[in-house]
């Protein structure tokens, strides 16, 4: 066989293994085509769905809040702010402090930027002094809890305070809640800033 010849079977069977390999991907191109124009009418067919059940849902409830219970030895001046006798914070402190759940709460970037709030039952002391659940406090009397650690020392520190500054972040937007400790509760026209 001549050099020639050679070269040409070569260049034919190449030619063969490649209209094969053409037909071949051609074949699979054609299925997938298939495939997608089906996902695409399962994906319309479930989108109607939705709006179908969407319409059929009754609307929901707009979240009211509850206001706070009132509680003795506890003074409500505004939704940031309170007024609450020692006494009624030390029992409320001596009987272990609980009525809700604290859990740590996370920024964007994954770092512990305080302690979310929730599950604060009626007639407990955080309740009346305005606490609501969904509040993320970042720190207290400018002490930050952003750790075990740092709210434990926030809330030792807090112990002996004559008022309580909560760093918060209620509803998306930062606020504070300032709790005044007092002997005795003074009279409404005192608690308003209105001397006789």
């Amino acid at each position: 066989m001549t050099r020639w010849m050679v070269l040409f079977l070569l260049v034919g069977c190449a030619d063969s293994a490649l209209e094969e390999r053409v037909t071949k991907l051609e074949a699979e191109q054609a299925q997938h085509g298939i495939d997608q124009a089906e996902l695409l009418e399962e994906n319309a067919a479930l989108k109607k769905r939705i709006e179908v059940i969407e319409t059929r849902r009754p609307s929901r409830r707009t979240y009211e809040p509850q206001p706070p219970a009132p509680m003795d030895g506890v003074r409500v001046v505004s939704e940031k702010e309170a007024i609450v006798e020692r006494e009624t914070l030390e029992n409320f402190a001596e009987n272990g402090g609980s009525a809700g759940r604290a859990i740590p709460h996370r920024d964007m970037n994954g770092e512990i930027d305080g302690y979310r709030v929730s599950g604060i039952r009626r007639n407990t002391l955080p309740n009346a002094i305005g606490v609501k659940n969904g509040d993320i406090v970042h720190g207290l009397n400018g002490i930050s809890a952003t750790s075990m650690h740092g709210a434990m020392k926030a809330y030792a520190a807090a112990r002996s305070s004559d008022e309580l500054v909560f760093d918060l972040t209620r509803r998306g937007e930062e606020t504070t809640l300032t709790v005044r400790i007092v002997d005795e509760l003074p009279r409404l026209e005192e608690a308003n800033g209105k001397a006789d």
